[in-house]
C-alpha cells in the first residue's frame, strides 16, 4: 500500500475529522515544551525547622536550590510579650 493510498484511506475512514485531534495534540505538546523551557531551575526552597539548633531560643533557617543542597543557619528567636 503506498503512502498516497494510506492517506486516502485515512481521510475516508475519519471523514476529515482527524485534524481536530492534530490540533489538540499539537497544542498540548507546545504547552508542555513552553512550560519546560520556562523553568530555569533557580527556584529556592525556604525551610524553617525548630529542632536542629542547640537552644530552644534558636530557629534553623535554610535556603538553597534544592532540598538536598540547603545552607542552614541558626537564628535567635525573638519572644514578643
Amino acid at each position: 500500500m503506498s503512502l498516497l493510498n494510506m492517506f486516502k484511506w485515512r481521510m475516508k475512514t475519519t471523514r476529515g475529522k482527524l485534524w481536530k485531534w492534530y490540533i489538540v495534540v499539537g497544542t498540548g505538546l507546545v504547552l508542555m515544551f513552553c512550560t519546560a523551557c520556562a523553568s530555569d531551575g533557580t527556584s529556592f526552597y525556604d525551610y524553617r525547622e525548630h529542632h536542629r539548633c542547640h537552644s530552644e531560643d534558636e530557629i534553623q533557617y535554610c535556603t538553597g536550590p534544592s532540598p538536598a543542597q540547603l545552607d542552614c543557619v541558626c537564628m535567635l528567636r525573638r519572644n514578643i510579650g
